[in-house]
């Protein structure tokens, strides 16, 4: 997928993928970004989210994904 970017954190592997909001659209652009989060052990889960925050690049879409992508993996092993 050429809008996605991939990061290891902890030994987990998170991929971030951007979204250009109303392309086609002369207004400023617009972007939102997701993320999802894959397990270092083959048998665990994997997980996603689609935060709808909305931003005037794709760089800050991304980091805002990372972002809680990252604070996702310390409460899940915090609560392991």
């Amino acid at each position: 997928m050429p809008n996605s970017r991939q990061f290891i954190y902890k030994g987990y592997r998170i991929t971030t993928r951007w979204t250009q909001l109303d392309p086609l659209s002369h207004r400023k652009q617009r972007f939102d970004a997701s993320f999802t989060v894959h397990s270092s052990a083959s048998d665990e889960d994997s997980w996603q989210q689609f935060p709808r925050e909305i931003f005037d690049s794709f760089v800050a879409a991304v980091a805002n994904a990372l972002t809680l992508a990252q604070r996702s993996i310390d409460l899940d092993l915090a609560a392991a």
